[in-house]
């Protein structure tokens, strides 16, 4: 990739959860140019097409002026997550530019990096009152997972605390921690990650290192 091309604005998607999320990132000071965010529970591969072009709009700028395509790829939910994939691939095939995955665990966590906290664990609901996790350090490093279980198996990964929560699933692991005498602290309850995280993170990352495909997370993966 030029230098110019790295410089160019990137186009953020995140379609994982109850949301259609889009945003232009300049490349230059990691600032949105555009953000719109549509909060629904279905009908977000009818969403996402015109959104992106409002987007587009908003920025005054056309597809070929972007540099890179930066989609969730989950966990969260499988339809919308190949909703998103596809409209980012397809970006990625009409403007010639790459396209890189983005965890939505790590984007519920990257806005907490460098702070002063010695663990930061992004927890997400999943079925049959599991959850998937992963715990970094503070500077953004993964200590365990990404993983599914149990939120006492989650705790038990990650360790006897005290650590930051954030994600889906973030008040309840609080409140299960605290009767379990595990120190967390909720800091991000939301129900979806801010859609610039992902695209802050597809920008310092690579398609080699994360394709744009689902994420499958599962009991075994710790």
């Amino acid at each position: 990739m030029s230098i110019d091309q790295d410089l160019k604005p990137i186009i953020g998607i995140d379609t994982a959860f109850a949301s259609v999320s889009v945003c232009i990132l300049n490349t230059l000071d990691f600032e949105p140019m555009a953000v719109r965010v549509l909060e629904l529970e279905r009908g977000h591969a009818e969403a996402l097409v015109p959104l992106i072009s409002e987007v587009i709009k908003l920025a005054g700028l056309r597809f070929r002026d972007l540099g890179r395509v930066a989609v969730s790829v989950g966990p969260g939910s499988f339809t919308g997550v190949r909703v998103g994939l596809s409209a980012a691939r397809a970006i990625g095939l009409a403007a010639g530019i790459e396209v890189v995955g983005v965890s939505t665990l790590s984007a519920f966590a990257a806005p907490f990096f460098g702070r002063e906290s010695p663990v930061i664990a992004s927890v997400i609901e999943a079925r049959n009152g599991q959850i998937y996790f992963q715990g970094y350090t503070t500077n953004g490093a993964t200590m365990i997972g990404p993983a599914l279980g149990t939120v006492q198996e989650a705790l038990l990964q990650i360790g006897p605390g005290p650590f930051w929560l954030a994600g889906t699933a973030a008040l309840r692991v609080e409140r299960e921690a605290a009767e379990l005498d595990v120190s967390a602290t909720c800091i991000c309850q939301a129900f979806a990650p801010d859609v610039l995280d992902v695209a802050r993170l597809g920008a310092v990352s690579s398609s080699l290192v994360f394709p744009p495909r689902p994420s499958y997370v599962t009991k075994n993966s710790y």
